[in-house]
């Protein structure tokens, strides 16, 4: 969408936490006139995709002219995803084609008053196939005044015929010195950091809401229990957590990642003193060896293969039985 308009505005600094090349390149678009119908913003959850894709279309749409300004009417509506020209999805569970079809009668109005009309779908991966084939004739043919962006954990979860017809831009992990200005003078700074491991987003919700740490600490006890106790109670306690999947997945998911940074911490033991067992006295601490090692070196292989079955819905009580038991059996001396 190539267009030959004079540019008569600057762009601001955006506020953003790494992602240099990638806010770079969408700033050059904005300022080059070369803003594509189409965008895929892919990358783990919690690294800043949605914020970075909120900004974007701020500089859009601002009305200042030193953009994105975040004061005027059209950068609050945008915040507050309010905006009338501005069509914003997000869903944990199916996107369906009832959604999708709204966003593209919209997407196919005039601007009501701004330069674009603007749909961005979060989350896209859980957009149904009956509503990804829905939404192939609007990439494939975009309105003209229309920016379009999907923003995605994984874009392999997404049709190939939609990715064809997308701009890719790839987010990743943001560096320890980097995060390390956000939380400048914050006691548990160590903890915060180790906790985010490069997310911006997981950051910013541990400092907007302290008590999430202890969110954390009981899945930290959790796991010293099972580490410590028998097989008949680890399969009830995968009971319990099978019955918090089903209502909460995400968050299930989220503790099984937990453990693997702990598990990671401990393999730091050799080397160094390991925050979490720094700061928690946790009982298997003292069981340290090079079996210990091996066994925890091929678990968190393991894992990470459950969380994958887990998350794609192959038997998840079993798969979380697998879990369980197989930190149980971990060596102890």
């Amino acid at each position: 969408m190539k267009s030959d308009t004079k540019i008569d505005f600057k762009l601001s600094d955006w506020d953003i936490v790494g992602h240099e090349n990638q806010i770079e390149y969408l700033k050059s678009s904005v300022l080059k006139n070369d803003i594509a119908h189409s965008y895929l913003f892919s990358g783990e959850e919690k690294i800043g995709k949605k914020r970075i894709a909120l900004t974007f279309i701020k500089s859009l749409m601002c009305l200042s002219d030193l953009r994105p300004c975040n004061k005027c009417i059209s950068c609050q509506q945008i915040d507050k995803l309010i905006h009338p020209d501005v069509a914003f999805i997000s869903s944990t569970g199916s996107i369906k084609i009832e959604a999708i079809r709204g966003i593209i009668s919209k997407t196919n109005l005039k601007p009501f008053n701004a330069p674009y009309k603007v749909a961005i779908i979060n989350n896209a991966e859980n957009l149904t196939n009956e509503a990804a084939n829905a939404f192939l004739k609007t990439l494939e043919e975009p309105p003209g005044q229309s920016v379009i962006i999907l923003i995605t954990k994984d874009h392999s979860l997404l049709l190939p015929t939609i990715i064809s017809r997308l701009r890719m831009i790839r987010f990743f992990r943001v560096p320890t010195k980097d995060l390390e200005k956000l939380i400048n003078g914050d006691k548990d700074k160590d903890l915060l950091l180790k906790i985010a491991s490069g997310k911006t987003g997981k950051i910013f919700d541990l400092i907007n809401d302290p008590t999430k740490i202890i969110k954390y600490e009981n899945w930290l006890e959790q796991l010293d229990e099972i580490l410590s106790g028998d097989k008949v109670k680890n399969l009830e306690y995968s009971t319990q957590i099978a019955k918090i999947y089903d209502s909460d997945p995400e968050e299930v998911i989220e503790m099984l990642r937990f453990w693997i940074l702990i598990f990671r911490d401990f393999l730091d033991f050799k080397h160094k003193e390991p925050l979490f067992f720094k700061q928690n006295n946790l009982n298997f601490m003292e069981t340290l060896n090079t079996e210990v090692i091996i066994d925890i070196i091929r678990y968190i292989g393991y894992i990470e293969n459950k969380i994958s079955n887990i998350n794609s819905g192959i038997n998840s009580k079993l798969a979380l039985d697998l879990v369980i038991l197989k930190i149980g059996k971990i060596k102890k001396l």
